[in-house]
Order: C-alpha cells, then structure tokens, then sequence
C-alpha cells in the first residue's frame, strides 16, 4: 500500500541507504507527502452541513408547535443578525444625528425572508405577496408544508424610522396583523418583528408619554395580553 505506514517507513530507510544517497532528497520528498496526506482531512461544506441540519430538524406536528418552532427560529436569526461575526447587520445601524438610511424595511423582509427560506425549508415555504385585504401590502407568510399547520404571518418593522409612532406601533399587531392578515382560518399567528437600528437615543411616544426601546415593547407585551382571540402573537424585538 503505497499510502501506509510501511510505505513512509520503507521511504525514510531507503534516504538512509548510503548506496541510494543521490536519491535522498527524493526518498524524504515522498516520505513528506505521504505524511502531509495522512494529517489532511476533508472538511464538511457549509452548504452539506445545513442540508444535515435540515434533515435532523423535528418538524412540528401540531399548529402549538409549529408556532414555537416559526417564533423560537425567527428570533434566533434576529440574535444572530445582531451579533454576526461578519456584522451583517452593519447597514442598517446609524447614530442619532443620522435622519437618513441605505437601508429600508423592504430590505429588512428580504433578508429574513431568505434566511427563513434557507432554515425552515423542511417545515414551510415562505411567500410574499403584493397584496392582501384592502390592498396593503403583506410581509412574511410562512406557509407550512403540512397543510394541518396552517400560516403564520411576520410583519417587519424598523421600529426607529420616523412614520412610525409609538402608539402606532403598540397597536400593530391588533390592527394589521389580526385585523388584515389572520382573517383565513389558516393564519392563525402573527408576529411583530421590531427592529431598532438606532445605537443610541431612542425615542417615541405611547399614549403622549416618552418611552425607550425597552419600554416600548413592554407596551407591545401588554397589548398582546389584551387581545382575546383564537390566534397567537408574539413579539419579537431586537436592537443593532
């Protein structure tokens, strides 16, 4: 076996043989690269380890747990977009003197659209569509591939930008996620995806009172509690 042990073994004795010594070099060249051979191994692509990781994913059986697995995932991504080592998230942030941004929330939906699409390909589909009830536009739709799971929608917003109010914001999930989007038997759970690009200063007003980030999506938590319906929402905030 010219790729064993013997074969590096009988390599490093013949360099030693004095009647060969004008092959030395040789012998102890071939000798190297059998050993380099041995130390080399082949890496799992990061495109064959998500296919794995696809396969090894528990795919929801019931709407309670594909929500928990849509909500626990989306959030995960925006953790990960927030604290990327390659600082994805880079374009979107901006200090408080800066009124204008590169990058928008059509930009925001596409990302998190894609980063779905790539992650959850074996529990469901997300689809986008121009429009929807009334003629506004929807954002996220993720579409189980079960059909006894249902939809779940996510509305993205870019909580810092200035046509949002605060009290508008507060309300979203009342009355654009429910009262637009989950009217179909099958969406049966929306999410408010609220992210903050501003590093610093953040600043709106729920009902005439000034509130930070933080207090903001207490506000968000506390209306979610208040809405009595057979549908699922959640709030799912994250700041760059």
């Amino acid at each position: 076996q010219m790729k064993s042990r013997e074969a590096h073994d009988t390599l490093i004795s013949l360099a030693g043989d004095t009647d060969l010594a004008a092959h030395r070099d040789t012998f102890l060249y071939h000798a190297d690269r059998l050993a380099l051979g041995a130390a080399t191994y082949a890496p799992i692509s990061v495109l064959d380890i998500a296919a794995w990781m696809r396969d090894q994913t528990i795919v929801p059986t019931d709407r309670k747990g594909y929500v928990d697995y849509v909500f626990r995932l989306t959030q995960a991504l925006l953790e990960r977009f927030a604290n990327s080592d390659h600082d994805e998230a880079r374009p979107y942030r901006r200090l408080a003197r800066e009124a204008i941004t590169d990058r928008d929330e059509a930009d925001a939906r596409n990302w998190l659209s894609g980063r779905l699409a790539e992650a959850g390909r074996a529990v469901f589909e997300p689809i986008r569509e121009a429009e929807v009830v009334e003629g506004n536009r929807t954002d996220i739709h993720l579409v189980a591939r079960n059909p006894m799971l249902g939809k779940i929608v996510l509305e993205v917003k870019l909580a810092d930008r200035p046509h949002w109010s605060g009290d508008l914001l507060v309300s979203t999930l009342e009355t654009q996620v429910r009262d637009q989007y989950l009217r179909e038997e099958i969406a049966h759970a929306g999410g408010l995806v609220l992210i903050n690009t501003l590093r610093d200063g953040y600043s709106k007003r729920v009902a005439g009172r000034s509130v930070d980030f933080a207090q903001l999506c207490h506000a968000i938590e506390n209306r979610i509690d208040e809405l009595d319906d057979q549908k699922t929402y959640a709030l799912l905030p994250v700041s760059l």
